[in-house]
């Protein structure tokens, strides 16, 4: 799999216009296997915007309103019921979400937390 190279610059907060996104990395305590990852955050807002390294880019996901690559995810250990594998901006530019999907339309679940720990160890 060959991953798309993480934005270099800020973009505008898509939630309330402002400019000023600090870059922030998680912390050491995350449990959700996120430690140390990169990602913004509006300052003025407070709201999360998204992580901007190449952990799930591939430039042939589907595209962002924005017209980046979007990154596939899997959605926090919070909803264990419900781990859906989707899609995001990559660039944290846009509110683009968009659920993977089986050919029966039924969204992809990460339902053990083994198959969670081997998406993550491929960089998903």
């Amino acid at each position: 799999m060959r991953l798309a190279p993480p934005p270099t610059d800020p973009s505008s907060c898509y939630r309330c216009g402002s400019t000023s996104i600090t870059r922030h990395i998680v912390g050491p305590g995350n449990r959700k296997g996120n430690a140390g990852r990169p990602y913004y955050r509006c300052d003025i807002c407070r709201k999360f915007l998204g992580f901007v390294d190449s952990k799930g880019n591939d430039p042939s996901h589907p595209s962002c309103e924005c017209g980046a690559p979007s990154k596939m995810q899997v959605a926090g250990s919070e909803r264990k019921v419900s781990r859906g594998v989707h899609f995001v901006c990559s660039s944290a530019k846009c509110d683009f979400y968009a659920p993977l999907v089986r050919a029966g339309g039924d969204q992809v679940r990460a339902v053990d937390e083994d198959f969670v720990d081997t998406f993550r160890r491929m960089g998903f």
